[in-house]
């Protein structure tokens, strides 16, 4: 209680707050004491109780303010250890523990679950050619435009190198489709600035799609989103979506180009 208080107000105030609530009860008490009692209490005892008061709000204070550092150490910690450091989104391990979490939900709940990898082509050509900065600035943009075209609920996840992946809950192939799409769209029609440059990049997105009567976890439903992103990139499949065998293809073959 004390905690949700200080979120509110502050350590300082609340911390002042509960000291002058326990003096004013033991105030109260001293009066009730003077009231019923022959024999009166002491000045000397309020001058204790002041200073009881006093010593009780510093104490209260400085426990507050190290709760609250604790906490903050707690959530800096695990924001580093499930968040990737360049582009702020979730990392692999995260990501699989969601997709599993996911799996188990549409279970239970009957509903399909679709993941993409998205594959930014020509990603090490670009860090040899243009220079890793560039590179960087190509993948954070491309976060960027994954996290602005998915929902509140997708997840967004630095799946490896150039690579991003979407979890996409209660997705079916034709939906996921549409998010595809309007990605490829999103990025080619983009025109990011870096170093009064204008780059631009395509990718390439693989996906797999799993029914809610399809038995799967997470392993095998990654491995088919890379298989069919292998196949995207290998260049089985044209400028265009195919949605085959639970398999999400969707192939740019334009590099990077700088203007």
């Amino acid at each position: 209680m004390l905690y949700r208080l200080s979120e509110r107000i502050g350590p300082g105030a609340t911390a002042t707050l509960s000291a002058l609530v326990i003096a004013i009860c033991a105030m109260c008490l001293l009066g009730f004491v003077n009231s019923t009692s022959a024999s009166p209490v002491p000045v000397a005892a309020w001058g204790v109780v002041l200073l009881l008061t006093l010593l009780l709000q510093a104490t209260i204070f400085q426990w507050l303010s190290a709760y609250q550092q604790q906490l903050r150490d707690v959530s800096r910690i695990y924001r580093l250890s499930t968040r990737d450091s360049l582009t702020g989104l979730t990392n692999r391990k995260l990501f699989e523990q969601t997709l599993a979490h996911e799996i188990e939900r549409g279970v239970r709940y009957r509903s399909s679950l679709t993941i993409l990898l998205i594959d930014i082509d020509g990603f090490h050509e670009i860090n040899r050619s243009l220079g890793r900065a560039v590179g960087d600035f190509v993948l954070q943009h491309l976060a960027d435009i994954c996290t602005r075209t998915t929902r509140e609920f997708d997840n967004v996840c630095r799946f490896s190198g150039g690579q991003i992946a979407l979890t996409l809950p209660q997705t079916d192939a034709a939906q996921a489709e549409l998010i595809a799409t309007r990605l490829r769209v999103d990025v080619e029609s983009a025109k990011p600035v870096f170093d009064h440059r204008t780059i631009s990049f395509s990718v390439s997105i693989g996906g797999a799609h799993a029914s809610c009567d399809e038995i799967i976890d997470t392993d095998m439903l990654i491995n088919r989103a890379e298989l069919a992103l292998s196949s995207a990139i290998s260049g089985a499949c044209e400028s265009r979506i195919e949605i085959k065998q639970g398999e999400i293809l969707l192939k740019r073959n334009t590099l990077a180009k700088v203007s």
